[in-house]
């Protein structure tokens, strides 16, 4: 059986790692395609001490199965006592996920790289699927999408001849320690940014572009409980919901109520209205010092939960929870290490840093600056070639979310033709889509129905 994975970043090691696990036959080949660099993709295309994880290495396994199998690797191989809810390099991630590719790939017979640009996926007229690049096309059995998503454009006001990405850190590695920097966005790439820059010694003023002129929020760690208790209750509860009773006011009813039993009310978490930067920062962390981000202990219970319920909501309630909940539950969802906080709130306290509004960015002298750092969020799967080639072939669906239709049981694009999709490009159909924990879940559904499908043709034979 010949596979071929389209993007060979941690979603397509992860899936390929995955399928070999599973499959466990000599008669598996699979091709991985990316013009990039293996393993690395984009935000993991470093090999900078500085860049961690953002989430903790006890949520970071590539196989649910063997949740501690990241902890297990670095205390064996790394020699260090890392407990689940630290934080390590996105380096040593990388370096775990090398290894463990490398002993499931024995299983199959054959991986193969190739450091090409996919310009085109066709349905073949045998029922297989042909993979277009460079000229050639080769025929599959299966076809996985892991391409993940580049960041949106700037807006159109900023006009600078030097724009970079973030990513490869080496970008910001060569940018002078004395240039005038602007970042656009102040979500956890421009949080790795500034880290970034502030580890290497950067003295110049840097100016963050943001709408909401806030930073992700902060925490100690972040790992799953060992009762489940609120995601049980929460899977019972929407299970035995009125016609009429939105899941999404469920799960905020339940999560006050475990505020409440706590001596704590929702707005205790929510950024407090007026403070920006600096100010709200300084809040987070005390929060975070002081033991009141008790969010932590039940935040991997209430991203399940959200994942859970996710792809079978309707859309006028997923437009409702972006609108009302995710800019407050993304801030904790997405947090950021305490140490990371601390390195951004030495750039204030050193008043390096400043905060950017909407007016301030439009009044702003854009030739001041030496450099442009894109940081903002991703930009939509339907603004990705591929994708939209593939839309108009009918072979995709996009969500409308910002990224494509999948199977919620199989990560199956079309459920009639085995090509799939996992990783960021299916933000909207899974809710915390670009994260190793949700990918490992999306790789091994993907992995169990290409099993099926081995074992079938097998028999046909």
């Amino acid at each position: 059986m010949n596979i071929a994975i389209i993007g060979a970043g941690p979603a397509g090691i992860i899936t390929a790692t995955a399928i070999y696990n599973k499959v466990k036959d000599k008669h598996l080949s699979i091709d991985l395609y990316d013009f990039g660099t293996p393993f690395r993709g984009r935000s993991f295309n470093t090999h900078s001490a500085n860049m961690l994880l953002n989430t903790s290495v006890g949520v970071s396994f590539i196989d649910p199965d063997n949740p501690d199998g990241f902890i297990d690797y670095i205390n064996k191989n790394k020699k260090l006592q890392i407990q689940p809810g630290d934080v390590v390099s996105r380096d040593l991630a990388v370096c775990f996920l090398e290894s463990e590719f490398t002993l499931a790939k024995k299983n199959g017979a054959n991986a193969n790289f190739y450091k090409e640009t996919v310009n085109d996926i066709s349905l073949h007229h045998s029922g297989q699927l042909s993979v277009i690049h460079n000229k050639q096309t080769i025929c599959y059995d299966s076809v996985i999408i892991t391409t993940g998503l580049q960041f949106s454009p700037p807006p159109a006001i900023v006009r600078h001849k030097n724009i970079i990405s973030p990513y490869p850190a080496t970008n910001l590695t060569e940018i002078n320690k004395m240039s005038s920097v602007l970042i656009l966005g102040s979500r956890l790439s421009a949080v790795d940014t500034l880290v970034h820059l502030e580890k290497n010694g950067h003295k110049g003023p840097i100016d963050v572009y943001s709408q909401s002129q806030l930073f992700p929020s902060v925490r100690h760690h972040v790992i799953k409980p060992s009762e489940r208790l609120f995601l049980e209750q929460y899977q019972q509860a929407v299970e035995n919901l009125p016609n009429n009773y939105s899941r999404i006011t469920c799960f905020l009813d339940m999560f006050k109520d475990y505020l409440l039993k706590k001596g704590m009310v929702l707005r205790d978490i929510i950024a407090v209205y007026g403070n920006s930067g600096g100010t709200q920062l300084e809040q987070d962390i005390r929060n975070c010092q002081e033991n009141r981000n008790i969010w932590e202990n039940i935040l991997m219970d209430l991203i399940d939960g959200l994942n859970y319920v996710w792809p079978s909501l309707p859309s006028e309630d997923k437009t409702r929870f972006n609108k009302e909940v995710n800019p407050w539950f993304g801030r904790i969802a997405h947090s950021m290490p305490l140490c990371n906080a601390h390195t951004v709130l030495k750039l204030f306290h050193n008043n390096q840093l400043m905060m950017l509004s909407s007016g301030e960015l439009l009044t702003a002298d854009m030739n001041k600056y030496d450099v442009v750092v894109n940081a903002t969020g991703l930009q939509s799967a339907e603004n990705d070639v591929l994708l939209s080639s593939l839309s108009k072939k009918n072979l995709l669906t996009f969500n409308g979310n910002g990224g494509v239709q999948i199977d919620e049981c199989t990560h199956r694009l079309r459920n009639d033709i085995p090509i799939y999709a996992n990783g960021s490009i299916v933000q909207g159909d899974v809710f915390t889509a670009n994260s190793i924990y949700s990918t490992s879940y999306g790789a091994r559904k993907i992995a169990i129905d290409i099993e099926k499908i081995f074992k079938n043709t097998i028999m046909e034979h």
